[in-house]
């Protein structure tokens, strides 16, 4: 087992909205993700690499809503002109 500190976030609603589907989303892939590994390893015996995980969930919504997450927010953190982001 392993120990976790909870902190509570106080903030907008719309704030509280978007880190609520963010934190919805993620969860919903990770589940995506161990279920196909464990059905890999029962079905052919064998471990996934990220490489072949990455490219298996590529056309999964959930996949493809973190990848527009992540994208969004590193236009938004990193402006084109700053040397900091590349």
């Amino acid at each position: 087992m392993y120990g976790c500190q909870q902190h509570l976030v106080e903030s907008s609603p719309e704030v509280m909205a978007i880190l609520e589907y963010l934190c919805t989303e993620a969860n919903k892939l990770t589940n995506c993700g161990i279920y196909y590994c464990r059905q890999m390893l029962f079905k052919a015996g064998r471990f996934l690499s990220k490489a072949e995980l990455d490219f298996e969930l590529k056309n999964n919504p959930h996949f493809k809503a973190m990848r527009l997450l992540r994208n969004a927010s590193a236009n938004s953190l990193c402006p084109t002109n700053t040397a900091l982001c590349n």
